[in-house]
């Protein structure tokens, strides 16, 4: 895991730089409340940054919790790179989370089921544990007040809140 996800930063890291002075973010971004940060990891440096402010205010993660999510879990052994999350039948709004699910496919399509098999699995304290060793965020998974639904939730429209830029 550790391997995959470090080539990855990197190979992405040597692709956007070389393309960064090509892009017009505000065109790409028209019309959305958006930020983006192109960092530079070997200078330690930013290349660009697009609409700074926004990427200073704390938001919930939504999909972006997956990242972290998964480092939680494959370290724990709560899941493996074989791992298949069983479908419950339900139909649900995206197609492509009507089926059963890998790692992978839970990543590819964002499918937040499976996020909410994974966060009870690993319990409370082993995410705030985990979320205290990633500085993530404000860090709190108590989800939205009063419907203890903070394993469920917290990173959805709940507590967790996190931001691009935080300096």
């Amino acid at each position: 895991m550790k391997k995959y996800f470090v080539s990855t930063m990197i190979a992405s890291s040597i692709a956007s730089v070389s393309y960064a002075a090509e892009v017009n973010y505000a065109q790409i971004f028209a019309g959305k409340n958006a930020c983006f940060i192109l960092y530079d990891l070997n200078k330690k440096k930013t290349i660009e940054e697009y609409n700074s402010k926004r990427c200073k205010e704390r938001i919930a993660p939504n999909s972006t919790f997956k990242v972290p999510l998964s480092l939680m879990a494959f370290d724990k052994g709560v899941i493996t790179e074989s791992t298949i999350f069983k479908w419950d039948g339900k139909k649900r709004e995206m197609e492509s989370w009507n089926q059963n699910q890998t790692p992978r496919t839970w990543e590819q399509y964002s499918v937040l089921w499976v996020s909410q098999q994974i966060t009870p699995k690993l319990g409370m304290k082993a995410i705030k544990d985990y979320l205290a060793k990633f500085n993530y965020g404000n860090q709190d998974f108590s989800g939205d007040k009063g419907k203890n639904n903070g394993l469920t939730h917290a990173w959805l429209t709940g507590s967790l809140k996190s931001r691009v830029r935080s300096s």
